[in-house]
């Protein structure tokens, strides 16, 4: 398998003493890559472009 560079960034933001808000970006620049492979027949592709939003409150 060839080998690969995937870029990631989060950011987040403590919003007050219980909410904490985060983005966060996998594979920013959308690049084909091979995650996985077992054997030569089973060769897992990697995600594409992700993005993902959390909010969390904590008691």
């Amino acid at each position: 398998m060839p080998s690969f560079v995937r870029f990631d960034a989060g950011v987040y933001a403590t919003i007050d003493a219980n909410w904490r808000a985060q983005l966060t970006v996998e594979n920013i620049f959308n690049r084909g890559y091979w995650a996985s492979a077992d054997g030569n027949n089973n060769i897992s592709p990697g995600q594409g472009r992700t993005v993902r939003v959390q909010a969390s409150y904590r008691f």
